[in-house]
C-alpha cells in the first residue's frame, strides 16, 4: 500500500510542479492564458498515469465487458448508452485496438477538458491538481468514466453562465452537448445558464436551483417509463458494492472531509466583492454539498450532484490560492489546511484501494505492484 500511495503522491507532485512552472511562464508572457511546455508536461504526466491504469476503478470490469460486446448493440439515439461513448468504442474496435486504448482515450478527453477549463483562471491550475487528487475528481473519474467526461464538460460550461460575451450561450451549449454525448444526466442542468443570467442574489439563486433540481428529479423524470428501472438499478448497484451502509456513522474521515469542504465558504464575502465572476462556483458547489449530504443514501440523486460538487476544483483551489498567494500573512493557515487535506487523503487511502481495485493488482506503465489486505 505504501508503494502505491507513494506513486500517487509523486505523480500529483510532478503534475503540480510543472503546472506551477507553466503559470510562472504564463505570467512572463502576459495576463492571459498562453499554452507552454509547463502545462504540457503536467498534462502528459497526468495522462500517462490515468491512461495506463489497469484494474483500477469499481466499474472497470463492466466497461471492459461493454467494450468487448459493443458491436452486438444497436447504434441509435434510443440506445441506453450515449452515442458519443458508442462512437468512440466502435471507432477503437474498428481499428483493432484493445480495451486499454479506450481507457487512454477517455482519460485524454477528460484531462483535456479539465486543463482547458482553467484558461481564464490559469493561476489556479496547480492547486486544482492537488484538489483533483486528494479530495475530488480522481476517484470519481476513474470509476464513472462516461460521467467523468460529462462532469469536466459541465465544468467548462459553467464558465459561460454569467459571461458578458455575446457568444457565451453558444459556448455553454457546446460544452453541454459534449457532456450529453457521454452522459444524459447533464440535461438536468441545462436551465442553469438562464437562471445565472438573471443576476439573482445568493439565497434566491439557491432556492431557485433547488426547485429546478427537485422538479427535474421528482416530476419530469418519473414521466418516463424507464425511471423505475433506473432507480432500481442504482439502488442494487449501491448495495451490492457496499456504497450504502445503513449503520454508517460520522467518523474521523467524514468529519475531516466536511471541514475541508466547508472552509472555503468563509471567503464568500471576499469573492462576492473582488471576484464576482467566481461567485457562481461557490453557489453551485454548496448547493451540491447540501443535496449530497441530505440525500446521501440515494445514489441516483448523489450521482447527479457530482456535477455541482465538481465545482470544488474551482472553489477549493481558489481558497488555497488565497491563503498562499493573495494573503501571504495567512500562509501558515494555508499550510495547516493543505496538511489536513493530505492527512485525510492518506488516512482514507487504504479504503480507496479496497473500493477501487478490481483485483488486488495495480499496474502503472511497466511497473507491477501488489497490494495485500
Amino acid at each position: 500500500m505504501v508503494s502505491i500511495l507513494l506513486i500517487h503522491i509523486i505523480v500529483a507532485f510532478l503534475a503540480f510542479f510543472f503546472a506551477q512552472i507553466g503559470v510562472r511562464h504564463n505570467r512572463m508572457l502576459g495576463p492571459h492564458y498562453k499554452f507552454n511546455y509547463g502545462y504540457l508536461l503536467s498534462f502528459m504526466i497526468m495522462l500517462l498515469f490515468l491512461g495506463f491504469r489497469v484494474s483500477l476503478g469499481r466499474d472497470i470490469d463492466n466497461y471492459e465487458r461493454i467494450y468487448s460486446s459493443i458491436f452486438q448493440q444497436e447504434f441509435s439515439f434510443g440506445e441506453s448508452r450515449e452515442i458519443g461513448f458508442l462512437l468512440i468504442v466502435r471507432l477503437l474496435r474498428s481499428l483493432g485496438l484493445e480495451f486499454q486504448s479506450f481507457i487512454f482515450f477517455s482519460s485524454f478527453l477528460m484531462l483535456f477538458l479539465f486543463y482547458i477549463s482553467y484558461r481564464k483562471f490559469y493561476f489556479l491550475l496547480p492547486f486544482a491538481i492537488i484538489v483533483f487528487f486528494t479530495d475530488w475528481g480522481y476517484t470519481v473519474t476513474i470509476n464513472t468514466i462516461r460521467q467523468g467526461i460529462a462532469l469536466m464538460a459541465f465544468l467548462n460550461a459553467t464558465l459561460f453562465i454569467d459571461n458578458p460575451d455575446k457568444h457565451s450561450g453558444r459556448k455553454f451549449l457546446f460544452f453541454m452537448f459534449i457532456g450529453l454525448l457521454f452522459h444524459y444526466s447533464i440535461l438536468i442542468f441545462l436551465p442553469f445558464y438562464y437562471i445565472g443570467r438573471l443576476k439573482f442574489n445568493f439565497f434566491p439563486f439557491i432556492l431557485t436551483c433547488l426547485f429546478i433540481f427537485a422538479f427535474s428529479v421528482l416530476v419530469v423524470l418519473p414521466t418516463y417509463e424507464t425511471t423505475i428501472s433506473v432507480v432500481d438499478k442504482y439502488e442494487s448497484y449501491a448495495y451490492d458494492n457496499g456504497i450504502v451502509n445503513e449503520e454508517s456513522t460520522f467518523r474521523l474521515g467524514a468529519t475531516l472531509v466536511l471541514l475541508i469542504r466547508l472552509a472555503p465558504i468563509t471567503l464568500y464575502s471576499y469573492v462576492k466583492k473582488n471576484y464576482p465572476s467566481f461567485l457562481k462556483f461557490y453557489v453551485l458547489y454548496y448547493i451540491g454539498l447540501s443535496i449530497y449530504y441530505g440525500f446521501y443514501k440515494y445514489m441516483l440523486i448523489t450521482r447527479v450532484t457530482f456535477y455541482l460538487q465538481f465545482m470544488a476544483l474551482f472553489v477549493m483551489s481558489f481558497f488555497i490560492y488565497y491563503l498562499f498567494v493573495l494573503k501571504k500573512k495567512y500562509r501558515l493557515v494555508g499550510v495547516g489546511y493543505v496538511a489536513v487535506i493530505l492527512f485525510n487523503y492518506i488516512y482514507n487511502f487504504k479504503d480507496f484501494l479496497v473500493e477501487q481495485l478490481v483485483s488486488n493488482r495495480f499496474s502503472l506503465l511497466f511497473m507491477d505492484l501488489y497490494f495485500k489486505n
